[in-house]
């Protein structure tokens, strides 16, 4: 064991003596965690102010907006209740409290919420971001509808003056006053004579696809309105092209033959009378029917050799055999006054078309048909240059 000095001693206990005062907090040290608000409220009449929360301390102060400080009702460490002043108007309102110096705030709503208020202006906008990364590719969309029709090009000119040529060639080529086109094979016509239909069902479906007639490949004519009318005129249905061109009007008939006509109409392009020679007594398929425009009617007048009258009509039969066949080699007629109308009628079934009736004037008129030397029925129409008119002629 070492001994030590008297003097060892004393600085040994001096040194003890100041360890010992480091470990005494410094009087007044602030050790006290701070105030904590988890609610807060009013009563019924707005009279009294309750505060919930945590560590409120045995002085806490309480000042409520622009009322200053709150006199205290009652207090513990985690509840104070305070006076309110009088007449405190609804609205929302900023509570602080202070315990030891140590500040918390938190917002009470008086009296019940009122509502919104108008929507405020709208602020500027952020500045842009930066760009993201490109995204896969999509799928492929829907093909858009047909543009509008187009000049005529030279190409074109050339491709339909070879058509109209080799259909001459062939022999079923044009014809002048009522004669007919080109001669064709059997058609059953064995139904020629029997009654027209007089009743229908109601309402009666009537189906079709329109086409645009131009100088390549015929294209469906999607959107095209197709209107159904009585012979008086009168609106009684209307349908509209699907992508397809196909279209299903219905029309309401109380039973009666439907004898009326339909109507097509699409932007750019001449609108078309659809008519059927008989009545229709059952749900119907005309099959295909067309649009045109006058820069393709003028074309093919002019490819025939004819100088288009712009204050005369174009005629287009389809002559249909008693099996809904059509008939491409029926010979046409048009007559007006009991005269055959003079004229030019060019045979266009080949395209799809029907036979064409060249600058037919505009009024009443008698269309006839014939095939094998059997004569079909006469049907009688209306014809102006405001459209074209087709006629579905059935035994």
């Amino acid at each position: 064991m070492t001994s030590r000095t008297p003097r060892q001693a004393l600085s040994c206990l001096i040194m003890l003596y100041f360890l010992g005062l480091s470990w005494i907090p410094a009087a007044g040290a602030d050790t006290a965690p701070p105030p904590k608000i988890s609610a807060a409220s009013t009563d019924a009449t707005a009279s009294v102010l309750t505060v919930k929360g945590a560590n409120f301390g045995a002085a806490p102060v309480v000042a409520f907006g622009a009322y200053g400080n709150l006199q205290l009702i009652s207090r513990t460490d985690a509840l104070i209740t305070a006076r309110l002043p009088a007449g405190v108007p609804p609205g929302s309102y900023l509570l602080t409290l202070t315990v030891n110096n140590k500040t918390v705030e938190f917002s009470v709503t008086v009296g019940s919420v009122g509502p919104a208020g108008p929507q405020g202006p709208t602020g500027p906008p952020g500045p842009t971001g930066p760009a993201g990364p490109q995204g896969p590719a999509g799928a492929q969309g829907p093909a858009g509808p047909a543009g509008p029709p187009g000049e005529v090009t030279a190409s074109e000119l050339a491709l339909l003056a070879s058509r109209v040529a080799a259909l001459e060639a062939s022999g079923g080529g044009t014809s002048g006053g009522g004669g007919g086109s080109s001669g064709g094979g059997s058609a059953d016509l064995s139904c020629v004579g029997s009654p027209s239909p007089t009743t229908a069902p109601d309402p009666l479906a009537i189906s079709g696809k329109v086409v645009l007639f131009g100088l390549g490949d015929q294209l469906p004519a999607p959107g095209t309105t197709v209107e159904a009318h009585d012979r008086s005129d009168t609106l009684l249905a209307t349908s509209t092209t699907d992508a397809s061109g196909s279209f299903s009007v219905i029309v309401p008939t109380g039973g009666a033959a439907f004898d009326g006509y339909l109507v097509l109409t699409k932007a750019d392009y001449i609108t078309a009378r659809v008519h059927v020679s008989r009545p229709i007594g059952t749900h119907t398929q005309l099959g295909v029917v067309f649009l045109t425009t006058s820069v393709i009617v003028e074309t093919v007048s002019s490819l025939a050799g004819v100088s288009r009258d712009p204050a005369a009509s174009t005629v287009a039969v389809f002559v249909q055999d008693c099996q809904h066949e059509l008939i491409a080699g029926a010979e046409i007629g048009v007559r007006q006054n009991g005269y055959y109308v003079p004229g030019l009628l060019l045979n266009l079934n080949y395209l799809g078309v029907g036979t064409w009736a060249l600058n037919v004037p505009s009024g009443q008129s008698t269309i006839l048909a014939s095939s094998g030397g059997v004569t079909l029925p006469e049907f009688n129409t209306t014809i102006t240059s405001e459209w074209i008119t087709l006629v579905i002629v059935v035994p």
